[in-house]
């Protein structure tokens, strides 16, 4: 019938090889797949580009996981940044504005 019963969905993204275009202070990609989720930066577990500086890859920022094998891909859950800790880069602080217009893509080897 083409379903699919998807009971035990686990991240396959935790501890796999992440890049991204920037790095803000110590929010390595590594923390993007720390498994950790967490949305608080007082967490240690949210990854960040550099922001107000497009020399520094911020104009068009980028994150990249390698999954390392192929898997149907069902859903993917993103965990934005969130809380008022942004004072100095958003002006009302909203970390959770700086995320947006993003896209998704899921590539093969072949890409």
């Amino acid at each position: 019938n083409g379903s699919c019963i998807c009971e035990n969905m686990q991240n396959i993204a935790v501890g796999k090889k992440a890049e991204q275009s920037s790095t803000e202070g110590v929010a390595y990609a590594t923390r993007a797949v720390d498994g950790v989720t967490k949305t608080s930066w007082h967490h240690n577990s949210c990854s960040s580009t550099q922001v107000g500086d497009e020399n520094k890859g911020t104009k068009n920022p980028w994150l990249l996981i390698d999954l390392e094998e192929l898997y149907y891909i069902k859903e993917v859950k993103l965990f934005n940044r969130y809380g008022i800790d942004c004072i100095d880069i958003v002006p009302d602080g909203d970390c959770s504005k700086r995320l947006h217009d993003i896209t998704i893509s899921l590539i093969d080897q072949e890409n």
